[in-house]
């Protein structure tokens, strides 16, 4: 075969947690999804993964926390753009137990979901639930099958080869070329 053919990856495995009581909101549902990932998810999950302390290193610069937050919300889209992508249906449903629309290669298609669903479904990878069900050893996870540490190399955000130095202020690490 020359593609990875989709994968129906079951979703009981995510977890959420509501003001201290955990919930199984896809439990019995499932996500159908093509097994891999891109460079751009890998450089979306760094820069994301960056950003309290970018926020933290902004307060009380306004500007800062402009670029922290424009810089954060351009990144949840790639991260919607490549699910879009590769998600070709899913059985899950909303808060209410509707049934959500299928993706349809549509990134709209994710806005209604938590943060928590968003990172749920870009960690399915070969080192989650997915290599699990391909029979690969089982990585160190959390219970919503994201991975618990990240092994990342550092991108700018401007798309340029990443400087030697690491700044230490969310300023310079967020100043656009």
């Amino acid at each position: 075969m020359a593609k990875p053919l989709p994968i129906r990856i079951p979703s009981d495995d995510f977890t959420m947690t509501v003001r201290g009581k955990t919930y199984h909101p896809h439990e019995a549902e499932w996500v159908e999804m093509i097994p891999v990932q891109t460079v751009a998810d890998a450089r979306a999950w760094h820069l994301i993964s960056q950003l309290q302390s970018d926020v933290e290193a902004a307060a009380g610069d306004t500007d800062a926390l402009m670029e922290v937050n424009r810089i954060g919300t351009e990144q949840m889209y790639v991260l919607a753009s490549s699910l879009a992508n590769r998600i070709i249906a899913w059985s899950w449903t909303d808060m209410r137990g509707r049934e959500l629309p299928q993706p349809d290669g549509d990134p709209e298609s994710f806005v209604g979901l938590t943060t928590e669903e968003l990172f749920y479904l870009i960690s399915l990878n070969e080192e989650s639930a997915l290599g699990k069900l391909n029979g690969s050893p089982a990585s160190a996870s959390t219970s919503s099958g994201t991975k618990s540490s990240r092994s990342t190399t550092p991108a700018s955000r401007n798309g340029t080869a990443p400087s030697r130095s690491r700044s230490s202020t969310a300023r310079s690490r967020t100043k656009v070329s």
